[in-house]
């Protein structure tokens, strides 16, 4: 006995199987295109997004009179302009915002003249002594 094996009358030589090895690439595997990347969505144009803005804007600022119709021109000269670029939802609520701030603006601004001038008119009737 030599320690490693006990049964040194039994030898019993196994081997693997051989596989013979090749340096060459298989190219029989088929081939599949790689995949198209998807469509990008169009961008939102900045300008619809900023004459969003200028119309909310407009309608918040009626009351101060010639600011809302400041913002409210602003506003539609900014979704036209978007819109030019590609048609959108965004350029349309725009578009529509910056109308009925104008137009809010616009009424309220002539109503307070309207109201400043009757004031005036009353006061001179009275006398001062």
């Amino acid at each position: 006995m030599d320690g490693q094996n006990f049964n040194n009358d039994q030898v019993v030589e196994t081997q693997a199987p051989v596989e013979e090895t090749t340096n060459y690439q298989d190219n029989t595997a088929t081939y599949a295109a790689p995949a198209q990347p998807a469509e990008a969505k169009p961008a939102t144009p900045a300008l619809s997004i900023v004459g969003l803005v200028l119309g909310i804007i407009s309608i918040l600022c009626m009351c101060c009179g010639w600011v809302g119709i400041l913002f409210g021109i602003g506003g539609i000269v900014c979704a036209v302009f978007g819109n030019k670029q590609t048609k959108t939802g965004i350029g349309k609520a725009a578009m529509i915002c910056s109308i009925v701030g104008l137009v809010l603006s616009a009424i309220i601004w002539i109503l307070a003249l309207v109201g400043v001038g009757l004031m005036g008119m009353a006061d001179s009737s009275y006398t001062y002594y």
